[in-house]
C-alpha cells in the first residue's frame, strides 16, 4: 500500500530506514559500546554523505555522544562526560537523513 503513494523501500525495525518519495532516505538504530569512540554502520548505504546524524546517550549520567565523519554507510561516534573528556558510549541511539 505504502509503496502505491511513492514510499520506497523500508526496514521497520529498531535498527532500521524508510525511503520516501523524492529519495529522502531516513536511518535510526541504537546499541552499545564500552569504547570512548566506535564506527556505526548504516543498514542502508545512503546513495550521497548523510546531511545529518543525530545521537543520543541513553542515560541519565551526564555523559553525552557525537558523532563525526560521516560516509554513505557509516559514521563515527564519540563518548564524553559533562565536564567534556573522553567517557565510554555504552547506549546510545541515532537518527540520520539524507538521500
Amino acid at each position: 500500500m505504502l509503496s502505491k503513494v511513492g514510499f520506497r523501500e523500508r526496514l521497520l525495525e529498531a535498527n532500521g530506514y524508510f525511503e520516501l518519495p523524492g529519495g529522502f532516505l531516513l536511518q535510526w538504530g541504537s546499541g552499545s559500546v564500552n569504547a570512548v569512540s566506535a564506527t556505526v554502520q548504516f543498514k542502508k548505504p545512503f546513495n550521497v554523505t548523510p546531511f545529518i546524524v543525530l545521537p543520543h546517550k541513553i542515560s541519565a549520567d551526564n555523559r553525552y555522544v557525537t558523532s563525526v565523519n560521516y560516509t554513505l554507510t557509516s559514521f563515527r561516534l564519540y563518548g564524553w562526560s559533562g565536564s567534556g573528556a573522553a567517557a565510554n558510549i555504552d547506549s546510545y541511539a541515532y537518527f540520520a537523513l539524507g538521500i
